[in-house]
């Protein structure tokens, strides 16, 4: 959004969407494994 705000190239708009997705789908991917294998004292899960 910033990208295209900022009226970046479409290059530039496609390659920081693309990093936006991956680095969500890598937090999202540590975060379930977080869930299933970590130490529920400190995740605070049950």
């Amino acid at each position: 959004m910033g990208a295209i705000c900022a009226k970046r190239k479409q290059k530039d708009v496609k390659n920081l969407s693309s990093f936006g997705r991956n680095l969500g789908i890598v937090f999202q991917i540590t975060d379930d494994l977080i869930g299933i294998i970590g130490d529920s004292k400190i995740t605070k899960n049950r």
